[in-house]
């Protein structure tokens, strides 16, 4: 099964090219230490100071709290503004259809 963990951070810092080079830096740390996950950094489209990490796991139990790794991301971002976590997975398969 595929399960992602979206992590949004609406950042109350001023210098965003400060914000983005120190989120560049968690993400590149963040797919060394963990290695195997799919780890994407996206900023939004006209607010410069939103982004999102997108964290792509395979594995058979999405664990519904988050990843040891969605957790250390969130607790290290929370200095920079507003995050929220959420954890997204495949449908299950109804039986019969």
């Amino acid at each position: 099964m595929n399960w992602l963990e979206i992590i949004n951070i609406r950042s109350s810092k001023s210098n965003v090219s400060d914000i983005q080079s120190t989120f560049n830096e968690l993400v590149r740390n963040a797919r060394d230490k963990w290695p195997g996950n799919d780890i994407v950094l996206l900023q939004h489209s006209r607010l410069a100071s939103d982004y999102s990490i997108l964290i792509h796991h395979r594995s058979k139990n999405p664990e519904i709290r988050g990843s040891q790794l969605g957790i250390h991301l969130v607790f290290q971002l929370k200095e920079f503004g507003y995050v929220n976590h959420t954890i997204w997975q495949e449908p299950t398969k109804q039986k019969g259809k």
